[in-house]
């Protein structure tokens, strides 16, 4: 699994990276699960990860992508495309990246043991 951070300089950082070009490659080549937050998701539209894709992002760059299907829920998963809004839904982002790696079941249990019941 590839994750990116957003951020904004973090983010113009990951696009210009010809390594980061270079994993993206291979993770699509290998059919690895690939995951982008916050204004990550615009290195994956760099990337052509995300045509016809279902997908979210920080509002502000929404805009930036073109060949996506927006739609601009806390996380959204599209076959082996992960993306998340903002920091804020991070937990939501996590859950769906480790109901991926995991299984539902498990990733349940794991949440479910961050907010036990009194």
């Amino acid at each position: 699994m590839v994750i990116l951070m957003g951020g904004g300089l973090g983010t113009q950082n990951l696009a210009a990276s010809e390594m980061v070009a270079g994993v993206l490659a291979e993770a699509a080549r290998r059919d690895i699960c690939v995951s982008a937050i916050c204004a990550a998701p615009t290195v994956l539209e760099k990337a052509g990860m995300l045509k016809s894709k279902r997908v979210t992002a920080f509002p502000d760059v929404q805009n930036e992508l073109t060949d996506s299907v927006v739609d601009g829920g806390p996380a959204v998963v599209d076959g082996k495309i992960v993306t998340g809004r903002s920091a804020g839904v991070a937990l939501q982002f996590a859950h769906e990246l480790a109901k991926l790696l995991v299984g539902q079941q498990k990733a349940n249990e794991v949440v479910a043991n961050l907010y036990p019941e009194k």
